[in-house]
């Protein structure tokens, strides 16, 4: 990261230049090949290409036509104190917090045990974990116990790591981890020698231009400081979306995020779902179902992986593409295709599964996205593995 102290450009580039101007670039050399400029643009990306989508059309809403955005490390500012800040939950190491990393599994059983059933259906796949209020004391350690028990400090430290980071007057930071993602957790923040190398980074280099910087003394003051410093305009947390998805416009947005996500908390994808709504009534007369639909999706890790359906044709949501069937009903990009040019706007999208994660190995499952509010629900009719047996309500 030492390109971020030493070239300020680069900075502006990874922040917005070098997108956007690809994008005028790619227009340009179509227009001149073709005699005529194209008629609709598309744009899908996960992760930071999450954030550059959403860059995108806050900054510069006649790019595209259509996002499909995945777990976007948006509020960079933030994110990067949380990821640090969830560090410290169980830090030092081997300490009275510190959770090893083959408890994670125990807990992820318990946390299985506990809510699994609570959509119809036991498949160890949480539909939503919103609706999981787990309780980790039942995995206290009795008088007797030696092992694969929480102490009354781990169990403090599992309380914090689920739940928002709530400051000061209670100002929201950023949201916690949300249950049945256990598997994946261990792997990024909480079972570490030192936290994670990228939020480290931002801090180290980009914000403070110091090294020895002390990430044990991070508070919410210093994610306030990244933010007032905003280098390269790199924050994508704006949340009117008027120009882009105006009559002027017309622009769609189909953002989805793993609930299993263990490199961004997958409830902020859902904070700025709510912010847009809540900006947008406010400030308009358009109804945000009509420009912006969430799909959370059960189970997957950060874009890809984890151990639900994970395939459905948006960028990385697996390592094998394309999904079962490639057309609007299980394509992400061909359900946006099919909203902004021919109007029919997607409630659900059907994801696979396959073996491994490898079409050549074939297909495990298949299983509904829904459009957030609604919900997986099992018909109670034919096998749990078949997505046709399965409606959103």
């Amino acid at each position: 990261m030492i390109w971020w102290t030493s070239n300020p450009d680069a900075v502006i580039d990874f922040g917005w230049r070098a997108m956007h101007t690809a994008v005028d670039s790619g227009k340009t050399v179509v227009s001149n090949y073709y005699g005529s400029s194209a008629n609709k643009s598309y744009y899908t990306g996960c992760s930071d290409g999450g954030r550059q989508g959403l860059q995108s059309f806050q900054m510069f809403p006649e790019d595209f036509d259509g996002v499909v955005v995945g777990s976007p490390a948006a509020w960079l500012s933030h994110q990067q104190a949380w990821s640090i800040w969830m560090t410290k939950h169980v830090f030092p190491v081997n300490g009275s917090s510190w959770i090893p990393s083959d408890m994670w599994s125990v807990i992820g059983d318990e946390v299985i045990k506990q809510c699994d059933t609570i959509d119809g259906v036991a498949d160890g796949i949480i539909n939503d974990p919103w609706r999981c209020y787990f309780r980790p004391e039942t995995l206290a350690c009795r008088s007797n116990s030696t092992d694969s028990c929480l102490t009354s400090d781990q169990i403090d430290a599992l309380n914090k790591i689920y739940h928002p980071w709530i400051d000061v007057n209670q100002t929201y930071v950023f949201d916690g981890y949300l249950p049945g993602g256990e598997a994946q957790y261990d792997s990024v923040h909480l079972a570490s020698t030192a936290p994670d190398s990228i939020g480290l980074d931002f801090f180290e280099y980009l914000v403070y231009n110091d090294t020895n910087w002390d990430w044990q003394t991070l508070t919410y003051a210093d994610a306030v400081f990244f933010e007032e410093l905003n280098p390269g305009q790199m924050i994508a947390n704006s949340h009117d979306l008027t120009e882009f998805a105006g009559e002027s416009h017309n622009g769609k947005v189909i953002h989805f995020v793993g609930l299993g996500d263990p490199n961004i908390s997958p409830g902020q994808s859902l904070h700025y779902y709510r912010q847009v709504e809540q900006y947008m009534n406010l400030n308009s007369d358009l109804d945000i179902d009509d420009y912006y639909r969430f799909f959370p999706v059960p189970g997957m890790a950060h874009c890809s992986g984890g151990i639900g359906a994970n395939a459905f044709g948006a960028a990385d949501t697996s390592s094998a593409t394309p999904p079962l069937a490639f057309d609007a009903d299980h394509s992400a990009l061909l359900a946006m295709v099919q909203w902004v040019e021919e109007g029919i706007a997607p409630s659900k999208i059907i994801a696979t599964k396959y073996v491994d994660d490898d079409s050549s190995n074939g297909v495990n499952f298949t299983r509904p996205i829904c459009m957030y509010p609604q919900e997986i629900t099992y018909t109670g009719n034919g096998s749990i593995w078949n997505a046709t047996n399965f409606d959103c309500e």
